[in-house]
């Protein structure tokens, strides 16, 4: 099944009743957008991934010159996906 099937398809178990595993590899931009959009009761999602946060790249420079806090572009991925498994 592709991510596309996983996004748009119905929303209930399986007739077996295990839930189908997404596995998302990294924690960039698309890998955020997707667990925000994945329906845990119907899939579970495992994230892998070298970081715990993401960083909002675009305002990278800006926080180098002193005009925007490091800690104001980065967000730590549980925080925002607390319901997903991370390994």
């Amino acid at each position: 099944e592709t991510v596309g099937d996983a996004l748009s398809g119905s929303h209930s178990l399986p007739e077996d009743g295990k839930k189908k595993r997404v596995v998302i590899v990294g924690s960039g931009w698309g890998a955020n957008a997707l667990m925000k959009t994945l329906d845990t009761t119907v899939h579970e999602v495992i994230v892998v991934s070298p970081r715990n946060y993401f960083v909002f790249t675009p305002m990278l420079a800006s926080s180098a010159v002193g005009t925007v806090e490091y800690r104001s572009i980065i967000e730590p991925v549980r925080w925002a996906n607390s319901n997903l498994e991370y390994q």
